[in-house]
């Protein structure tokens, strides 16, 4: 698994664009949560298993971040529900270094590789995200070190 650092449907091209560590990217001709699936049992689970999972770990019930993979960790959060905004955008809780809120609708979101993007997201949204995931990843790796 490559490391991801957004993905995005896009209802223009009917395309779901792929931006990777390094600044390559790809457009699959599949929406995004029907790529995140197909990732999601490439590496060993299925969508609704790792959504659940994450609901486990920290109770929440809307935009469910889905852990992809754990080698690399592509751990990607929704900014939108993706069930009622198909073109909502994913970005991965992992290769997040820092952010900026520009208004109260767009972020400036760098990334560990340098890449800077401008997204029309929400800083209460991004914010609750990424403090969902720590949680989640604080969670699984208490209880992978009990086992």
């Amino acid at each position: 698994m490559r490391r991801v650092l957004t993905v995005q449907f896009d209802p223009d091209t009917q395309k779901t664009r792929v931006l990777y560590h390094g600044g390559s990217e790809e457009f699959h001709e599949q929406s995004s949560c029907s790529l995140i699936a197909d990732w999601c049992l490439m590496c060993g689970s299925s969508l609704e298993g790792r959504r659940e999972s994450f609901r486990y770990y920290t109770g929440a019930k809307q935009k469910i971040p889905v852990l992809v993979s754990v080698n690399p960790v592509v751990l990607l959060m929704p900014m939108l529900s993706p069930e009622r905004n198909p073109d909502c955008l994913w970005i991965s809780y992992e290769e997040i270094l820092k952010v900026r809120s520009l208004d109260r609708w767009h972020m400036r979101i760098l990334f560990t590789d340098g890449t800077a993007i401008d997204a029309e997201v929400s800083p209460k949204v991004l914010r609750l995200q990424m403090k969902r995931c720590r949680q989640f990843l604080k969670g699984v790796l208490a209880a992978d070190q009990a086992a």
